[in-house]
């Protein structure tokens, strides 16, 4: 089969040395010396194996490498998800103009305003704008996470000092998030009904209460 393959042709097996030949020319002397090899009376498949395992290595490295990126390339998506799920949560909760100002001034949508402002409206020494990346995406993985670090959050007038920590700040928002979704299902069901339950679960990571 390998020696068809090479060759291109059906009857290159009725002439195994011409054959031979042509693959000598066209391809690696390795490839030629395991196909003469696979013609001899007294051939085994160790001694193939043998033969061969130095390019059985290398192919197997390669699957290796191709796996390690691939699993590479997997776990920036699922971050890239994680993280656009997130901000699409703080942007439906933050600042909810149906139900003016007291929506965003009390209780958790409070401390998610004040942590908005930590995350994205970084400012230098001098008050001016500063973007900090690195700080943003540490931010929403911590609190994608959970985590117990504490930071401290300032209000813009600077007369409110609040100390909370990531998980804090979590509990917040899908408590925040919580009072929304339901209102939204509702609404959606009148006018598609189906799975809409399905689609809010991969959506926003919902679990309705049944």
């Amino acid at each position: 089969l390998v020696l068809v393959f090479a060759t291109m042709s059906l009857q290159a097996y009725h002439d195994v040395q011409t054959s031979v030949e042509l693959i000598r020319n066209r391809f690696s002397s390795d490839l030629s010396n395991f196909i003469t090899q696979c013609f001899r009376r007294d051939c085994n498949i160790h001694d193939l194996l043998v033969s061969s395992s130095h390019h059985l290595a290398d192919h197997v490295d390669e699957w290796y490498s191709h796996s390690d990126a691939l699993e590479e390339h997997l776990c920036k998506q699922l971050e890239s998800e994680r993280l656009a799920r997130i901000l699409i949560k703080l942007g439906l909760v933050n600042d909810r103009p149906e139900y003016g100002d007291a929506w965003s001034e009390t209780g958790d949508r409070y401390v998610l305003k004040l942590f908005r402002d930590y995350v994205f409206h970084q400012t230098d020494d001098n008050g001016k704008p500063f973007l900090d990346m690195g700080h943003i995406i540490d931010s929403l993985n911590k609190l994608d996470n959970g985590s117990t670090e504490r930071i401290l959050l300032t209000s813009r007038d600077e007369k409110s000092l609040l100390v909370v920590s990531f998980a804090d700040v979590q509990r917040c928002l899908e408590q925040a998030f919580s009072k929304l979704l339901p209102i939204h299902l509702q609404h959606a069901q009148l006018r598609h009904p189906g799975s809409l339950h399905s689609h809010a679960a991969m959506m926003y990571g919902y679990t309705p209460q049944m």
